[in-house]
């Protein structure tokens, strides 16, 4: 329709084109509503781009600067304009774009779907890469004042940008603005153009000085997921008093299931971490999760204790108190035997893991505490 305008104005529209009047209406809306529904953003955009390359050709028809004003004055003209809904169309294409980052940061390390994602490269840039073919188009105009017809730019198709504008990860923010606004800024005239850069810069470092936190949250993540295993060393009791079980050989079933959320995390995220990134990360939580076991533990053991004082007095009063060398293992000294069983296995796993357990201070509490529970058995072993 927009073709077959600009062919016929040029031929038999003279008085039109000198627009001295105002008088005519210079663009047809009679049965073109749905051109300007914002519901479908892509068709929407594509209808924008040609809407305005059609005026831009037509303002260019005028025979002076003053026809051209006359005619943004008219009411058809601001009419048609207004009827362009920009606002509802940022609006879903910020969704688009927002929608994903605020689901990954609700579902924590969960995987999401989607092209928006934040990752680590070289252990210290972390960038936030959006895969869509709209995004190089996303810019409009018409979001800064238009100054003349002639800066209007050519419609581009959303489907193959230019291959400057191309990226391994898809366009990054630097690209964004060096390929898309800053060329579109300058050729409508605006000032300062860099300064808008050097703001990207400030909230990029306000970001990086987030990161630390971000890596916290990671570490409590994974640890309340881990802790939720370390939480049955309380069940080894119930385990072996009174059960007449084998003396224990083996690790408990929970530590070696502790480790399990920490391994999908690494084998989801772990291409993505640098190896300095990745170790501190390995430390912090290790050493999260000893801390919690130690306790853990403690409380087990010092019950442990008391149980074994209490039946001590009562089979001393009883007169039936017998020597600690004949008795053999005990409930007691099983349930110590897996408590150190389990604290040396959960050490092999923070070797098998690449860290060194003996800088983990928490851990070395822990193996104090296996050889205290070591020197309380009644049995040697």
């Amino acid at each position: 329709m927009y073709a077959k305008i600009l062919e016929f104005v040029p031929l038999h529209c003279k008085i039109l084109r000198d627009v001295t009047t105002g008088s005519s209406d210079t663009v047809r809306e009679a049965g073109t509503s749905s051109i300007f529904a914002p519901g479908n953003p892509a068709a929407f955009h594509q209808k924008y781009n040609t809407s305005m390359d059609f005026l831009c050709k037509f303002e260019k028809l005028c025979g002076s600067k003053a026809s051209v004003k006359r005619l943004r004055e008219h009411p058809s003209y601001h009419t048609f304009i207004h009827k362009w809904s920009l606002p509802v169309y940022f609006q879903i294409r910020f969704q688009d774009i927002a929608g994903q980052l605020e689901t990954a940061l609700c579902t924590g390390l969960n995987t999401v779907t989607g092209h928006l994602y934040v990752r680590n490269s070289g252990g210290s840039r972390y960038r936030c890469s959006v895969d869509m073919p709209w995004i190089h188009d996303l810019y409009q105009d018409e979001i800064v004042n238009k100054k003349s017809p002639e800066v209007k730019p050519n419609p581009v198709n959303e489907d193959n940008p230019s291959e400057g504008q191309q990226h391994n990860d898809g366009p990054t923010v630097s690209i964004i603005f060096a390929d898309i606004l800053k060329p579109r800024l300058c050729a409508l005239g605006v000032d300062n153009v860099d300064s808008l850069l050097d703001n990207i810069r400030e909230s990029n470092d306000q970001i990086k000085s987030e990161l630390p936190q971000f890596q916290s949250y990671i570490v409590q993540d994974v640890c309340s997921k881990c802790a939720v295993h370390l939480k049955q060393v309380n069940d080894i009791p119930r385990l072996y008093r009174r059960t007449n079980r084998e003396v224990p050989s083996k690790p408990s079933q929970y530590i070696q299931n502790v480790c399990k959320p920490l391994t999908n995390l690494l084998e989801d995220r772990g291409s993505v971490l640098s190896e300095s990134v990745k170790n501190g990360l390995l430390q912090d939580i290790f050493s999260s999760l000893a801390e919690q076991y130690y306790s853990s533990t403690s409380d087990v053991l010092t019950s442990v204790k008391k149980m074994e004082e209490s039946l001590k007095r009562l089979k001393k009063g009883r007169g039936t108190d017998k020597s600690a060398g004949s008795q053999g293992f005990t409930d007691d000294d099983k349930i110590r035997q897996q408590v150190m069983i389990d604290i040396e296995n959960y050490g092999q796993q923070i070797t098998n893991y690449g860290v060194d357990p003996a800088v983990l201070e928490h851990y070395q509490k822990l193996l104090q505490l296996s050889n205290e529970a070591k020197s309380a058995m009644t049995t040697s072993n």
